[in-house]
């Protein structure tokens, strides 16, 4: 689970500095694709490492897992919409 969090924050850190124009990933064709297939990626590593966890006994890491598991759900819709534009 520490790997899923730390890449996730990773990725969020890049998103988030594309979407301010620091980073000029926006331009770029087939970002918004790479966006789409990243965060479905990270859906189902967040379900499974939340899962994981959740089989071992680890109530609060498993909930915390699940909030994002949840979140990433909501940043894959946005990057679906994004795409459709």
């Amino acid at each position: 689970m520490l790997f899923v969090g730390i890449l996730a924050f990773l990725f969020d850190v890049v998103f988030l500095l594309s979407y301010i124009s620091i980073l000029p990933f926006e331009s770029i064709s087939g970002f918004s694709t790479f966006e789409l297939v990243i965060t479905g990626l990270w859906i189902l590593f967040w379900f499974a490492a939340s899962t994981a966890v959740a089989v071992l006994g680890l109530g609060a890491s498993a909930a915390f897992g699940y909030f994002s598991f949840a979140s990433w759900i909501g940043s894959g819709f946005l990057a679906w919409r994004q795409l459709k534009r």
